[in-house]
């Protein structure tokens, strides 16, 4: 199994994604060495960036497959054996055109963000409300025959109705709900990997939960850098970071002793 991992960044400069990547990568591998994501991909570029230099129009942006047929070939993966698992319709898009079965994630305890709230063109092939629900999924399809999308169970079928039309959102609020589907992804992917762990007798529970802080550190620090023009803002941010530090070094703690 490889993992690739795609992202638009429409809010972050090139800087601060492959920063949030390459602390993914540690949390992931500090949960279990064996987790790797195999290829990090994003897009710079949109028709109306701020930044001149980044200000077109590409072949590498969702919904366009651009990113996804750029992994494969590096890779040398087979597009339609492999699923695409997105939150966004775009994704879906993408993931359609790439030749992939596709899965819309919508987890219903986040915030949706401006992306997730766009418009279904193309039906996904399955619904789910998890990321293990999207992990279970993929790997009966690959122990045997599946349920088709019309008859599968309930829970892999959210009743999610995207909303139409433009959405309308500040850019504090759309970078605050992406941090937020940041550390729950995250959660859910360290929940996941300490399920098939083949260790049992390894307590990792702390060290996750530490590593959940971290990720929580880190995007307190970034909101305090965006904010850096307003001290009050600031200050709150600091002060939640040395907060949620403790909490990690604690959790840490916790868990060595174990």
């Amino acid at each position: 199994v490889q993992l690739i991992y795609t992202v638009d960044c429409e809010l972050f400069d090139e800087a601060a994604v492959r920063a949030v990547n390459a602390r993914t990568d540690e949390l992931l591998r500090a949960a279990t060495p064996s987790a790797v994501i195999d290829r990090h991909e994003y897009c710079p570029f949109h028709p109306d960036a701020t930044v001149e230099a980044y200000r077109q129009e590409s072949d590498l942006r969702k919904p366009k497959p651009g990113m996804l047929i750029k992994a494969a070939a590096e890779m040398e993966l087979d597009l339609q054996q492999s699923w695409l698992i997105g939150d966004a319709p775009r994704d879906i898009e993408a993931g359609k055109s790439a030749g992939c079965r596709t899965i819309l994630f919508i987890d219903p305890t986040l915030p949706a963000s401006p992306a997730t709230l766009g418009t279904l063109k193309v039906p996904p092939d399955y619904r789910v409300g998890s990321l293990k629900d999207a992990a279970d999924l993929i790997e009966a399809h690959v122990k045997g025959p599946i349920v088709s999308p019309t008859t599968a169970p309930a829970a892999l079928q959210p009743d999610v109705s995207p909303a139409t039309g433009n959405v309308q959102a500040s850019r504090d609020t759309g970078i605050m709900d992406q941090l937020r589907q940041l550390n729950a992804a995250t959660e859910q992917i360290a929940i996941e990997l300490r399920r098939h762990r083949s260790d049992a007798g390894e307590t990792v529970l702390p060290r996750l939960l530490g590593g959940v802080a971290q990720v929580m550190v880190f995007a307190a620090m970034f909101i305090a850098y965006l904010e850096r023009g307003n001290n009050a803002s600031v200050l709150a941010s600091l002060l939640w970071a040395l907060v949620l530090q403790t909490l990690a070094l604690t959790l840490y703690v916790m868990g060595a002793k174990r």
